[in-house]
């Protein structure tokens, strides 16, 4: 997961506007906004750009889900998704 909330509040307050991190990272102003407002992933060279704006690394903006979902789960919920009888 993105951490797209340390994305925004470090952008602010190098007083920089999503143009201005569009304009720094090679990432059009549209597809920068989907990121930080969490609606796309960003490729790692581009979540590496991001970081090095601010001096540092893509890692800086990864974070651990608190509640990932385990496989079981996944495959149960594509099982329901297709419609076909779960396997357990």
């Amino acid at each position: 997961m993105i951490d797209t909330k340390l994305m925004r509040l470090l952008r602010l307050e190098a007083g920089l506007t999503q143009m201005d991190m569009a304009e720094r990272t090679g990432i059009s102003q549209a597809h920068y906004s989907f990121i930080e407002k969490g609606k796309r992933i960003p490729a790692i060279p581009y979540l590496e750009a991001i970081a090095a704006v601010f001096g540092g690394t893509a890692k800086d903006f990864i974070v651990e889900e608190a509640n990932p979902p385990t496989t079981r789960k996944v495959a149960r919920s594509r099982t329901r998704e297709s419609g076909m009888a779960a396997v357990a």
